[in-house]
């Protein structure tokens, strides 16, 4: 129970659109996201994560323990990352199956701080820029505040599906030392 009377909602029901994002082609990009979201509103989702649609980014991963930590201090109930995952055309999931680095940081942040982490990347093939050539391949991935995945889209270029996952909220945070 809140201070002022109401009940906080122990979990929230996320919809996670790994959805295929064209470069150039705002208009197809947006009507495809609406698709997405009016599916995740017909699967009772109380909020909807979406990829990363810009560019491409480089993620600083020992910086996401501190951005982290910041968050769980101000009182966040969990973590969305918008991503896009790329890997090089000669990528081969059979032999190096792709997540262990993103499970390894989200799930170092979700343990440490109790924090529900949600990472959404988009598929398809980098046309542009430095990351030319490469694949964007899914694998989005939800993760209880304990580190367990409770869900993982699939891999590859064309795995475009929406994903449901419910995820238990935070309830408070209390620092650990570490």
């Amino acid at each position: 129970m809140e201070a002022d009377g109401t009940r906080r909602q122990a979990s929230v029901r996320v919809g996670m659109a790994q959805m295929r994002v064209i470069a150039g082609q705002p208009r197809q990009n947006l009507q495809r996201a609406g698709e997405f979201i009016e599916q995740a509103a017909q699967a009772g989702c109380d909020l909807v994560v979406l990829p990363e649609c810009l560019d491409i980014c480089a993620d600083d991963l020992p910086e996401s323990l501190a951005i982290g930590e910041v968050l769980a201090c101000m009182g966040a109930q969990m973590l969305v990352s918008p991503c896009a995952w790329a890997v090089p055309p000669e990528h081969d999931n059979t032999l190096t199956p792709y997540g262990s680095l993103w499970r390894g940081a989200y799930g170092e942040v979700a343990q440490r701080f109790g924090l529900p982490v949600v990472g959404v990347s988009n598929v398809g093939w980098v046309e542009q820029g430095k990351w030319a050539g490469h694949a964007v391949i899914g694998c989005s991935l939800a993760m209880a505040g304990d580190g367990r995945v409770l869900a993982q889209g699939p891999f590859g270029v064309d795995a475009e599906t929406l994903l449901t996952v419910e995820l238990p909220l935070r309830a408070g945070y209390s620092p650990v030392p570490g």
